[in-house]
């Protein structure tokens, strides 16, 4: 963009969008990441923004006929939002799918090795053989 476009966007602003412009920078730079990392410095965070909206729009809900266009839209609202939520939030996940993915990637986690106590070809090692004979011995000395 030219240095005359960008000066007259600016001076087309308020001064009040200047300046927000100056701190936050300006809306052409903005990024979900950068929002996020400018309200964190706040202490903000972006999912607790969400649910407050959501419980806002159930709370004016609340207060409305439920057969009027207004709590229509606002239901579809609810329903975008919690779907919205579901999809970058995977605690959020129907409880099955959520539950099933973690007893999934528990299995596969803790797989038992392939050659347990053996050597690459499957055969006991020579010195694992002689602890076993001799435990062998031990046992059938003593159920004598």
């Amino acid at each position: 963009m030219s240095e005359q476009k960008e000066d007259s966007m600016t001076f087309n602003k308020t001064k009040k969008e200047q300046f927000i412009d100056a701190v936050l920078g300006r809306d052409d730079e903005m990024n979900d990441e950068l929002a996020c990392s400018i309200l964190a410095e706040y202490g903000i965070n972006e999912s607790g923004l969400v649910d407050d909206f959501k419980r806002s729009i159930q709370e004016d809900l609340r207060h409305i006929p439920s057969d009027s266009s207004e709590a229509i839209n606002l239901r579809a609202t609810v329903r975008n939002i919690t779907e919205y939520q579901k999809a970058s939030d995977p605690e959020a996940a129907e409880p099955e799918n959520y539950f099933a993915d973690v007893f999934n990637s528990v299995r596969s986690a803790f797989q038992k090795p392939r050659f347990a106590f053996h050597n690459q070809k499957g055969e006991l090692p020579e010195s694992d053989k002689d602890i076993l004979d001799e435990l062998e011995k031990e046992l059938s000395d003593e159920a004598e």
